[in-house]
């Protein structure tokens, strides 16, 4: 007998045998936690190349990057008091994900920021996120074979195209988005199997668990009464009353929702570079494109091998129904939601499939709303589930599987167990890839060559390698690669303003200051209010000594955007070249009160003194000394102001502030 059967025969199939080191018995009777064990180790191993792996793409999002996370436990108060992305860029709209947040602020509190601890905690929670879709599984097909959930949750577990979720920490909103949605439909199911109040409690807290962690969640509403009429023998009642839980809990979620963001979506306009789809000339480029991007999905459900951390503008060209591709993935499309139709009426478990598929991938689809991303391999890390009970149900009932003949269970393991070990092995080589950003996107632009962002973004890791290294002829390498990559992004999308400063920012960085000013000057031109490349453009003229220039940037940076500290700070410093001391007191003042640098207050005291204003300096100083008491520097200037003062009694004072260690 080959190894596969006995396995499957010995440790989870009802087949006597006589030679048996352990009774069959008690393995049928524990096969659940014994499968469970075995799939929370297999997702583990998994990822477990992953430990090593630093930082990549928007990880400092969650991490080192967010003021929220940073304050450990102290914070966690304000993460559930704004949006997601309050804490790294002030921005109060889109999306509420607090959960994730509080995660990784107790992985600070108590370890520190370091990538190998929240690797570590990411891919425990990612093999629990495993054993918990197993869990859902086995009550979906409770009246089913158990060779149905356990192969389908290996699989899961196993698909390459999770990489994005099981490999980077800033991905944990989707990944306990799917853990506690899986608990959530788990739990539900066992509340009307078993009728046990407890269960009913866990599916409040954990779907509600799954609202916090990512907004995507939400959709499950819709699938929940399509898995008791097709999988249970529940009434209209019980649907409605099932139903109406999630809905609950949903509406609550809404609410708060509405409470902490400023905006429901995205307060800005998504353009072309953020969401290539933008560039459609109108509604039936947009959709027909819309549909290549959904056929996509389904090419990398089935084919996982070229993968990409990015989809961008022109990665997937603008087309219309005169195309092929287009016309074909409307026509499959069309094909699969009649069969979510007719598969309903007929309680087929691969029509919930495809159901779950659609319904969980909606919000991320571009259909429902315009999103900020063209496509993702991480939207469809929810959905994949439903692609997968599609798959595995659709050949059962096709080949007419009857999964209680040993012959039929073969069949289905010679099936899925090659596929088992590809996805595997290509999740492993690919977890190498997200070692750090310079490997991902390197990897990634010959993944995803057409794509504006792979080139740009991999420009701009060559510059930040080029400002680590010390070696000439390595810098020299980084540089003339980060160019070559900088034209070629800025060549596919050439209106892209943050493009062209990163590009200006490279010439910056090695002193080539007229080409980092013509890159500048081209990033005002794309978008003239963008304030970064103002103040850098601010810095350059004044390193070059041209006040007037470096003057008129700033106040042009301030006028665009006042919440920057580096204007005012940067203006003070012209204005005390320029000697005129008291414009550049101003400056000083307004640097320390928009970011509260402690240095602005120290030269704001400075530039009182230098215009003999030494009564104005003073409450300066005095409060420099406050913030940091141990700093000698603020009580130095009091020291002399109030000898000049001939104020012996102040000057003794601060005299002997001076003398203290």
């Amino acid at each position: 007998m080959p190894l596969y059967n006995i396995c499957f025969t010995y440790f989870f199939m009802k087949k006597q045998n006589k030679v048996s080191l352990i009774k069959p018995s008690f393995l049928v009777k524990n096969r659940n936690f014994i499968a469970g064990i075995f799939i929370f180790l297999f997702g583990f191993s998994l990822y477990i190349n992953t430990l090593n792996n630093d930082y990549a793409v928007d990880d400092l999002i969650a991490t080192t990057d967010n003021t929220f996370v940073q304050k450990g436990i102290s914070g966690i108060p304000e993460i559930f008091t704004h949006g997601y992305y309050y804490g790294n860029t002030k921005r109060n709209d889109l999306s509420y994900r607090p959960i994730s947040l509080v995660s990784t602020a107790f992985e600070v509190q108590f370890f520190g920021n370091n990538p190998k601890t929240h690797h570590i905690f990411h891919t425990i929670y990612y093999a629990i996120m495993c054993l918990t879709v197993f869990l859902f599984l086995t009550q979906l097909f409770k009246n089913q074979h158990f060779l149905i959930p356990f192969l389908i949750a290996l699989l899961y577990a196993a698909h390459p195209i999770h990489t994005e979720v099981g490999a980077n920490i800033k991905s944990r909103d989707e990944l306990f988005a799917m853990l506690f949605l899986s608990l959530s439909l788990f739990s539900i199911l066992k509340f009307h199997f078993e009728k046990k109040i407890i269960f009913l409690i866990m599916t409040i807290l954990t779907y509600f668990l799954a609202l916090l962690s990512k907004e995507n969640a939400l959709t499950i509403v819709a699938a929940v009464p399509l898995m008791f009429y097709i999988f249970t023998d529940s009434n209209k009642k019980q649907i409605l009353f099932y139903s109406g839980i999630f809905l609950l809990l949903a509406g609550i979620y809404f609410l708060i929702r509405f409470s902490v963001l400023d905006a429901m979506t995205t307060k800005g306009k998504i353009d072309a570079y953020q969401n290539a789809l933008m560039a459609a000339n109108n509604f039936w480029e947009y959709f027909a494109t819309n549909f290549v991007i959904m056929g996509k999905y389904l090419y990398l459900l089935i084919f996982p091998y070229t993968l990409s951390w990015d989809y961008s503008f022109n990665e997937i060209p603008i087309v219309n129904f005169s195309n092929p591709k287009a016309l074909i993935f409307l026509l499959l499309h069309l094909f699969l939601g009649a069969y979510v139709i007719f598969g309903t009426l007929k309680k087929h478990s691969a029509a919930f499939g495809v159901a779950f598929y659609f319904i969980t991938l909606s919000v991320a689809s571009n259909f429902v709303i315009t999103i900020e991303a063209t496509m993702g391999e991480r939207f469809v890390f929810i959905p994949s589930l439903g692609f997968l009970i599609a798959i595995m149900s659709g050949i059962i009932l096709i080949f007419k599987l009857d999964l209680t003949n040993l012959k039929h269970r073969n069949l289905l393991i010679i099936i899925f167990l090659p596929i088992l070990i590809l996805f595997s092995a290509r999740t492993v080589a690919r977890n190498f890839d997200w070692k750090n950003n310079l490997t991902l996107y390197s990897c990634d632009v010959k993944s995803a060559p057409n794509s504006a962002r792979t080139h740009l973004t991999l420009g701009n890791e060559y510059r930040i390698a080029l400002q680590k290294e010390k070696d000439e002829l390595k810098m020299r390498e980084f540089y003339l690669k980060a160019i070559y990559e900088f034209e070629k992004g800025l060549q596919m999308f050439p209106d892209n303003s943050n493009g062209f400063y990163t590009y200006g920012y490279l010439f910056y960085v090695v002193g080539e200051k007229d080409k980092a000013l013509e890159k500048f000057q081209k990033a005002l031109i794309c978008d003239s209010t963008n304030s970064v490349v103002m103040i850098y453009t601010g810095i350059v003229y004044t390193e070059k000594k041209d006040f007037a220039n470096g003057e008129k940037y700033f106040l042009k940076a301030i006028a665009a955007d006042g919440k920057s500290p580096h204007p005012f700070n940067n203006l003070g410093y012209i204005y005390g070249q320029k000697r005129e001391y008291l414009k550049a007191a101003e400056m000083y003042k307004k640097c320390f009160e928009v970011g509260k640098k402690y240095e602005a207050l120290i030269s704001c005291g400075k530039s009182y003194r230098n215009a003999r204003k030494d009564e104005l300096a003073i409450p300066i100083f005095e409060q420099a000394m406050q913030i940091k008491p141990a700093d000698k520097e603020p009580v130095k200037h009091l020291f002399e102001i109030y000898k000049n003062l001939k104020n012996e009694e102040k000057m003794l004072f601060y005299q002997k502030k001076l003398q203290e260690n």
